[in-house]
């Protein structure tokens, strides 16, 4: 099988196209793929920059499975070019994709419900809604994006670390009441983050809300246990959120 369809592979940068998408095989032995983009350059006087067509756009959900060679294959992952140049007014991320690395231009970004972690994910948009965990440690995931507001699914246990650091706009963070944990420094350097709640809370990590200089309140009911960045200060200021000016109920 493997033969027949290296064979029948095209000499394009993609392996194969099925409808409007494309995809690049990563795996015969276990039929899997990743989107990828047509390849197609856009004309630029700047020789050093990867560009491409945009191949999808509007509202678009990223395939579960697509088929080739009468073989159907399950998309796993997005490629880091799949997105270059392309525009979503809503962009959703099925329980089959395992890592992406998602560019463009995004307003809603949606990743579905999934028990499976995504062991890498990279992102930026205006609203999320994040249906699943992301691998806890250093995922960087949403770092230094334009991100303004998250919602959390009942799937996410946890926050990983530096996951939502540096987000100048986020405002609004909504945590189910089954997000246990957040890792260090998830949210740090998020000036415009006023309020946080969440009742399942029980761990936050070191300067979690680092100099995010409007948060005003927090409320973590059931929080059992803080990592103090600063265990000579010893209060919630100095460890969690160090920098947290605005805060009213620090102890």
């Amino acid at each position: 099988m493997a033969l027949s369809l290296l064979a029948a592979l095209s000499s394009t940068a993609y392996d194969f196209k099925d409808g409007n998408c494309y995809y690049t095989i990563t795996s015969l032995s276990d039929l899997t793929v990743a989107l990828t983009n047509s390849g197609e350059n856009v004309s630029s006087d700047n020789w050093w920059e990867e560009s491409y067509v945009a191949c999808y756009g509007g509202e678009f959900r990223v395939p579960e499975t697509a088929s080739y060679a009468g073989k159907t294959f399950t998309v796993t992952s997005i490629e880091s070019i799949a997105f270059l140049n392309c525009s979503f007014s809503r962009l959703t991320i099925p329980e089959t994709i395992l890592s992406a690395s998602i560019s463009g231009t995004v307003v809603d970004l949606v990743v579905e419900d999934s028990d499976i972690p995504l062991s890498e994910f990279r992102a930026s948009a205006k609203s999320v809604y994040m249906g699943r965990n992301i691998s806890e440690y250093w995922s960087y995931s949403f770092s230094g994006s334009d991100v303004e507001s998250v919602t959390f699914g009942d799937k996410v246990t946890y926050i990983s670390r530096e996951e939502f650091s540096e987000c100048t706009n986020l405002a609004s963070v909504t945590l189910s009441d089954n997000v246990q944990e957040i890792y260090e420094n998830a949210f740090h350097d998020c000036p415009r983050l006023k309020h946080i709640s969440g009742k399942g809370i029980v761990r936050i990590g070191t300067q979690a809300f680092c100099n995010c200089i409007s948060l005003e309140t927090f409320d973590f009911p059931n929080l059992k246990r803080i990592e103090d960045g600063d265990s000579q200060r010893g209060t919630y200021r100095w460890g969690v959120f160090q920098g947290c000016i605005s805060l009213k109920n620090a102890i």
